[in-house]
């Protein structure tokens, strides 16, 4: 996976037109806010990618699909005006 790509797919059928808006607006602005650095696209064929869907709780995380490389934040805030891309 490219450095800073977050693939993702939205579950069009849970949500309104405006709730899709919502969300798409607030990739963008992660985008901007972090200067490019973090880059939303809809996934196409990627093997791992984020889903967005209506459900219980606030988020849910398989750790099955992490590798020796991945990290998880465990809920801790980053200030990305610091991460050099």
């Amino acid at each position: 996976m490219d450095s800073g790509l977050l693939p993702y797919t939205i579950e069009r059928s849970q949500f309104t037109a405006a709730q899709i808006t919502t969300i798409t607006n607030s990739m963008r602005k992660i985008e901007q806010q972090t200067g490019n650095c973090i880059r939303f696209v809809e996934r196409i064929n990627h093997l791992t990618w984020i889903r967005i869907s209506v459900g219980t709780g606030g988020r849910e995380n398989n750790f099955n699909r992490y590798s020796t490389t991945e990290v998880d934040t465990l809920q801790k805030a980053y200030d990305f005006s610091m991460i050099d891309c």
